[in-house]
């Protein structure tokens, strides 16, 4: 129910203002600033689905069909560098995407964002374990702070909670490891 509302007041919304921060439509037209609690920018794609004539079902799924083939293309990737076999990457990336607790925010809590968020946290552990993993002198060891950068960017922009529970179990990795 919240991701539907959500893209239905952001499709709404676009012809008033764009980005929209105040949506006005569940709220009864005083307005509700969602985009504070959790950001709008992935909710986009399923709205400007809405607004090209799609329903809002049929919007809500492309959102969900294209949050999967992100995940599994971002941990096939991601588990590549860390892991360094393309069997092993394969699984991973499998396992990844029938993950119990994904697969119940994403279709039973209906939780877009929570969703998306695991879009980028294969991004955050690889960008971890190849920080305690690698060399300081390697190739590319200088350039580990990207792929972290990126990911947790990524994460504040789908889902702030999944972001601060990164943030939190990537502090208490960071004390535990020195």
């Amino acid at each position: 129910q919240g991701s539907l509302s959500r893209i239905e007041a952001i499709s709404q919304g676009i012809g008033r203002a764009f980005p929209v921060r105040v949506v006005p439509w569940p709220s009864g037209d005083h307005g509700y600033g969602a985009a504070s609690f959790q950001a709008d920018l992935f909710y986009l794609v399923p709205a400007l689905g809405r607004l090209a004539g799609m329903g809002l079902a049929g919007a809500y799924k492309l959102a969900l069909l294209l949050t999967n083939l992100a995940t599994a293309a971002v941990a096939f990737w991601s588990f590549r560098k860390c892991l360094k076999r393309r069997e092993t990457a394969l699984m991973g990336s499998v396992l990844y995407l029938w993950c119990p607790y994904r697969l119940h925010e994403m279709y039973v809590d209906g939780n877009l964002g929570a969703g998306m968020a695991w879009i980028f946290l294969p991004i955050v552990i690889s960008g971890m374990i190849r920080l305690y993993t690698m060399d300081r002198g390697e190739d590319g060891y200088g350039r580990l702070w990207m792929p972290l950068a990126c990911g947790f960017s990524f994460l504040a922009l789908s889902s702030t909670s999944v972001l601060m529970v990164t943030l939190g179990m990537g502090i208490l990795l960071f004390l535990f490891m020195g």
